[in-house]
């Protein structure tokens, strides 16, 4: 689970990072969950790798079938270097 710490009184914020080429659903998902995760957003697969290679994402919530490949890519190149949760999740 995905629940956030308090250290000396300042609440550290979860890091999560969404990956969708719908940027209208991209900026609706990141302002329902920003009060309760640092929020990342990509376009897609090769912006997502960018942000993870700098940033120590906790979470990937991410569109499975992208044009530059699945959010399965997100998974096998990353959940062998560190310990990560996955949502994938299939539009019309």
């Amino acid at each position: 689970m995905l629940s956030n710490q308090l250290v000396q009184g300042v609440q550290i914020l979860k890091k999560i990072l969404l990956v969708d080429d719908d940027c209208d659903f991209l900026q609706n998902l990141s302002s329902a969950i920003e009060k309760d995760f640092e929020v990342y957003k990509a376009d897609g697969i090769s912006q997502a790798l960018k942000i993870l290679d700098t940033v120590p994402i906790d979470a990937i919530c991410s569109d499975f079938y992208r044009r530059d490949g699945t959010g399965l890519n997100l998974l096998k190149k990353y959940t062998q270097k560190i310990n990560i949760s996955l949502f994938n999740y299939v539009g019309e």
